[in-house]
C-alpha cells in the first residue's frame, strides 16, 4: 500500500528500526513504496502476540414457529450474554457433526437439518480469536432443556429482531452480516 505517493524518493529519510505502527521504505524492483509494519493493532483486535487462536466454533440457529432459540451464557467468556447454541469443533470433527453434538449436549434437541450459512471472526475478552461457522438448523419435536447448567442458565424462543442484550459477539457479528433465516420473524 503506497503512503504519501506524492513525495519523491530523494526526499525520504532512511528508516530507523521499526516500531509498532511505523512505516518503512521498501524497494519493489526499482519502484519505491512505503508500507506499514504489521505490528500494531488491527480493527477490533489486540496486538497479535496477546491473542490466542484462532479457535474454530459453530453456532446452531434453530428456528421454530418463526422464532430463534437463544441461551444466556454462564461461566467462560461471554457470561451473561445471549447466544445461539454452539461450541468448539474438536480436532478432525466435521463442523456439521459439531452442530449436532453441541445442540444435543446443550439442549437435548435432535437435528433434522444442518445447513451452513455464514462465518464470522471475533476476538473475545481481548485474548481469544474465534472463527465461528454459523448454521441454520431444524430440530425434531421437544422443548430445549438446560442439560449443562454450568454453561447456560436459560433458553428462550425470541423473534430475530428481539434477541436480548447483551448479545454474544459471534451472534452479534452474524446479525451484522444482514443474514436472517427465511422463516424467522
Amino acid at each position: 500500500m503506497l503512503a504519501d505517493p506524492g513525495r519523491r524518493w530523494a526526499e525520504r529519510q532512511p528508516a530507523a528500526a521499526p516500531q509498532s505502527g511505523d512505516e518503512a521504505d521498501l524497494r519493489i524492483g526499482e519502484q519505491p513504496a512505503t508500507v506499514a509494519w504489521p505490528l500494531g493493532r488491527y480493527a477490533g483486535m489486540t496486538e497479535r502476540a496477546a491473542v490466542s487462536g484462532p479457535i474454530v466454533g459453530v453456532s446452531a440457529v434453530v428456528v421454530r414457529a418463526g422464532r430463534v432459540l437463544v441461551g444466556r451464557r454462564k461461566g467462560a467468556h461471554g457470561a451473561g450474554s445471549w447466544a445461539f447454541p454452539g461450541g468448539k469443533v474438536d480436532p478432525g470433527e466435521d463442523p456439521g457433526r459439531t452442530v449436532r453434538r453441541e445442540l444435543l449436549e446443550e439442549t437435548g434437541l435432535d437435528t433434522t437439518l444442518v445447513e451452513p450459512v455464514a462465518w464470522t471472526s471475533d476476538v473475545l475478552d481481548e485474548r481469544l480469536h474465534f472463527i465461528t461457522l454459523h448454521h441454520r438448523v431444524c430440530v425434531g419435536p421437544g422443548d430445549p432443556r438446560i442439560v449443562e447448567p454450568d454453561k447456560v442458565d436459560e433458553w428462550r424462543w425470541v423473534s430475530w429482531s428481539a434477541i436480548p442484550e447483551p448479545v454474544f459477539p459471534p451472534t452479534a457479528s452474524l446479525l451484522a452480516t444482514g443474514w436472517r433465516p427465511p422463516e424467522a420473524r
